[in-house]
Formats: C-alpha cells, sequence, structure tokens
C-alpha cells in the first residue's frame, strides 16, 4: 500500500502481513476441502495467538477475539474452556458477502473457533463505541467524539446493509446485526464499520430503526454530539425507509425509543415522529421534509 508522509511528503512503502497459514486457508476456502496438516497448523497459531496481546477490543458477552494475521482474526467462546479437536469446516455463505461496512461474517470455523476477516489491519487505528453500562461514561462519551466526526455517507452505507439484510431469509428464519453490543462498531480510520455474527430470529425485517440507534445513542456523554448522530441516523434510515412498525408497536421496544430520543434530547416524542415519518414517506419530496424535520429538533 502506498502513502504520503504528510510531514515531509516523502513516499513511504506500508505492507500488510499475510501470514503462511492464511494463504494456505485461502486455497482451502476456496476449494471447501480441509487437511490434518491445516488443521495442526492452527492448533500452533491457537496456542501462540489466544493471548491479551493478540486480542482485539473489549471481550464480548459470549466470547473474545484475537488477531491472526492483518487478514484474519479468530473468535473463541466463552462457554468452550475445552476446545478440543479442530477439524476444518467452511461455513462461507456468499449471501452474507460485499457489504458496505459489514465485515463480520464466519468464514470457516476449526472446531469450535471462528475465522473471520480482520476489519482493521492496524489493531492500533480503530475505535470501538463504547458500552457506557459496562465500560463507563467516560469511555462512552470519548468514543462518542469519535463517531461523531464520521460523515454521513457512512451512516448512508450502514442503512444501505440492513436494508440488503432485511431482504434476505430462508422461510421463516431472518437475519439481523447484532447492534446490542456497541463495540461491533468500529471506527476506522473515516470509515465506518460492523462486526460480529450474523444472528437469526424469526421476527421479520428485524434491521429496523431501533436497531441502527441502539448502540449510538446511550446515556451520558456530550448531548449535542449525540444529537449530531441522531439525525445523521434518521437521515441514513429514512433514505432506506427502514421499517419502524414494531418499534412502535410493541412496549418494550417503544419504550427503548423513548429513552433513546430521551438521550439524544430530541425535542419530539417517539409517537409524534413515527407518524410523521409515515407521512413524509408517502410524499415526493419525502427527504426534503425530513431535512425540514430535524432541523427543528
Amino acid at each position: 500500500m502506498n502513502s504520503i508522509n504528510q510531514n515531509n511528503y516523502t513516499p513511504s512503502f506500508c505492507a500488510y502481513y499475510k501470514s503462511s497459514f492464511a494463504r494456505r486457508f485461502e486455497k482451502v476456502l476456496a476449494t471447501g476441502q480441509g487437511s490434518q496438516e491445516l488443521e495442526d497448523e492452527f492448533v500452533k497459531i491457537l496456542q501462540k495467538k489466544r493471548n491479551k496481546h493478540a486480542q482485539m477490543g473489549t471481550p464480548g458477552m459470549y466470547g473474545s477475539v484475537y488477531r491472526l494475521d492483518d487478514y484474519y482474526v479468530f473468535k473463541t467462546y466463552h462457554v468452550d474452556r475445552e476446545l478440543g479437536t479442530h477439524p476444518f469446516k467452511k461455513v462461507f455463505d456468499e449471501r452474507f458477502q460485499g457489504f458496505k461496512t459489514y465485515v463480520g461474517n464466519v468464514l470457516a470455523r476449526f472446531g469450535k473457533i471462528e475465522v473471520i476477516a480482520n476489519a482493521t489491519r492496524d489493531k492500533r487505528k480503530f475505535v470501538e463505541l463504547a458500552r457506557a453500562s459496562e465500560q463507563g461514561v467516560e469511555a462512552y462519551a470519548a468514543s462518542l467524539r469519535e463517531f461523531a466526526s464520521l460523515s454521513q455517507k457512512q451512516f448512508d452505507m450502514l442503512a444501505q446493509d440492513f436494508s440488503r439484510l432485511n431482504g434476505i431469509c430462508d422461510k421463516n428464519i431472518n437475519y439481523m446485526f447484532d447492534t446490542h453490543n456497541p463495540n461491533n462498531l468500529l471506527k476506522i480510520g473515516k470509515s465506518l464499520k460492523l462486526v460480529d455474527e450474523i444472528a437469526i430470529t424469526p421476527c421479520k425485517k428485524p434491521n429496523d430503526i431501533l436497531a441502527f440507534l441502539r448502540a449510538f445513542i446511550q446515556e451520558g456523554g456530550d448531548v449535542n454530539l449525540k444529537r449530531n448522530i441522531f439525525k445523521k441516523c434518521i437521515l441514513a434510515s429514512e433514505k432506506e425507509k427502514l421499517p419502524m412498525d414494531d418499534a412502535y408497536n410493541f412496549n418494550f421496544s417503544r419504550e427503548r425509543m423513548k429513552k433513546i430520543f430521551k438521550n439524544a434530547g430530541v425535542n419530539d416524542t417517539f409517537e409524534n415522529f413515527y407518524q410523521k415519518m409515515n407521512e413524509f414517506r408517502t410524499q415526493k419530496n419525502h427527504m426534503q421534509l425530513v431535512q425540514q424535520y430535524l432541523e427543528n429538533i
């Protein structure tokens, strides 16, 4: 990768590291046929890399992610203390590739351990959205400042991914991004990325307005920054007309939305917002009306 040093404009070269294991893994992924040699090599990597030095970000509720190299990471689950054997299984699904912000889909498993594409090739240069309730208000406030600097385009692309995933289903099985955990949202340079495995649910079109907002708007932090992010989220979600009905019709979800509006310092109720957005969506100047609404809250 060619880059320019901004201080002296001297051309420099920064090479990403792809391990010999990763190269063999990619060949095996293409065929779907594992080998004992690859599995034995993965055991050695597991013994070497499963430590705090290689750990990526904050451990989640269910598992931890470790850096394999600049191209791949692997995830272990807290309940699997005895990992046992590590037979290779390809789980690559073409339907979940090519998203604009989502990079967390599992490519393969070695036993119970998942191998995933690396979202960031420099572990020092990314910021995860903090969970205020667990990591503290100060951590959330600091991460909020970073995410508020992201452009509207980044939120638009996230909404496009939400809309696309809502269109994928298998009979009564639907798929949803995990935005319950704010740590799954990363700011990498000027880009917004979403990680972790896609979950299944019987609920139709589960990637809705609540799922879009809940990680960004928490308690604490600068209310002006939260209102700024709220507006970017609403603009993005309205461009895609993300679902709102479940967030309005179910008491638990409606209460969550009310809390989000309060935490963002929005000068309106969720109920009124819901009615207005539904009305705006029927108009030819839909987005103009949304923009005007946001200027007055």
